[in-house]
């Protein structure tokens, strides 16, 4: 019978693999240019009133920011950016550094969701019942017998 040492302590450090090295830097440099373009645009969407909530949600939320920022940029897809502008503005007011903020200020002040481009009721699409016969569900046996 063979015999060997084994060693239950840590090692002092991993190995340094060349191509791993590569692709860490790859992935940091994707990372760090995707959230200076997303701090870019909330910038550029918002004016200076954007930068100073910005470095609020910076001081505030930490490594969550860049999740805030996408959160507020996503509004616009229900409210005007005027209104989350000025929902900014009462934010850093109240010094409130929070996508949640933002959002109750907009529900609070009854801001009108945009309307969508068309009206479903409008489509006119008549009613359909669908039926679907529950056999096809059914396991055969060789199926069966492997759960």
């Amino acid at each position: 019978m063979d015999e060997f040492d084994l060693y239950l302590q840590k090692q002092a450090g991993r190995p340094v693999h060349p191509e791993h090295e590569a692709i860490n830097r790859q992935y940091q440099e994707k990372k760090t240019r995707v959230r200076s373009a997303l701090a870019g645009k909330f910038i550029s969407t918002f004016g200076e009133a954007g930068r100073m909530y910005l470095e609020g949600l910076r001081n505030h939320t930490g490594a969550n920011l860049y999740w805030h920022l996408a959160e507020i940029l996503r509004y616009q897809n229900i409210y005007a950016t005027e209104d989350i502008a000025a929902a900014i503005k009462e934010c850093l007011n109240i010094g409130s550094y929070h996508k949640n903020s933002i959002k109750r200020l907009l529900e609070k002040n009854e801001i009108a969701p945009l309307s969508l481009d068309y009206d479903p009721a409008s489509l006119n699409l008549p009613p359909v019942e669908i039926k679907r016969d529950l056999s096809c569900y059914a396991l055969d046996e060789s199926e069966a017998a492997i759960s």
